[in-house]
Order: structure tokens, then C-alpha cells, then sequence
């Protein structure tokens, strides 16, 4: 594979990251449902059981348990990441704005409360 056949997958895939506003769904996400959290009646056990549902279903139910897509903090820094990779091989600025957005949304959303720059999950999880 071709340098510029790189390139051109990652504009595409940031393209459409960004047509989606960075948000997506995770595999461990299923607790963020009003639904789920109800019907699992504080059980541990009932709780991990519909986060692995969730998880391993070959059909996406979590519009049906109105799951909302979220960004996760990981995933933004590594957007960022790429529109530098990009910005550094093209000089093209809309790329370093891009990053620059990505950034301060980062520093916007940091845990709260804590000494140092630190993200949490965007997800509800259960051990």
C-alpha cells in the first residue's frame, strides 16, 4: 500500500468520524440506557449480563435501548493525532484547526476535580 493510498483512507475515515461529530458507540456502553439501568435492578450480575448482551449481539440494539452515541476521550486524541499527521504532511491549515478544535474539546472535558489532566470512559462499566 501506497503512501497516498494512506493518506487518502484516513481523510475518508476522518471525513466520515467527522460527519458523525466523533461519536460512536462502544462495545461496554450498553449501561448508559435509562432501560437497562432500570430493569437490572442495581444486580450486579444482571448488569454484567446485559453489557455482554450488548456486546456480542450481531444486531446493534442500542437505538431499540436508547443507547446515545458519545465521543470517547481515547478516540478524540487519536483524531487529533491523525489531523497532525495529516497537517504535518500537507502544511494544509484546516487540518491544524481541526486538531485545535479536538483539543479544546479535550481540555473542556477533563475529569473534574482532579490535580492533573485525566479522562475517564464515556461509558458506565461494571467490574
Amino acid at each position: 500500500m501506497t503512501n497516498e493510498n494512506i493518506i487518502k483512507i484516513l481523510k475518508e475515515t476522518l471525513s466520515s468520524a467527522r460527519l458523525k461529530n466523533y461519536a460512536g458507540y462502544s462495545k461496554f456502553d450498553a449501561l448508559n440506557s435509562p432501560f437497562i439501568r432500570f430493569i437490572s435492578f442495581n444486580n450486579s450480575w444482571l448488569r454484567f449480563a446485559w453489557t455482554q448482551f450488548i456486546k456480542i449481539s450481531p444486531i446493534n440494539f442500542r437505538p431499540f435501548f436508547r443507547v446515545k452515541t458519545s465521543r470517547n476521550p481515547k478516540g478524540i486524541a487519536l483524531f487529533t493525532r491523525s489531523y497532525l499527521f495529516l497537517y504535518e504532511k500537507t502544511n494544509n491549515t484546516e487540518y491544524f484547526k481541526e486538531a485545535e478544535t479536538l483539543l479544546n474539546w479535550l481540555i473542556e472535558n477533563k475529569s473534574a476535580n482532579q490535580k492533573y489532566f485525566s479522562w475517564g470512559y464515556n461509558y458506565a462499566w461494571q467490574n
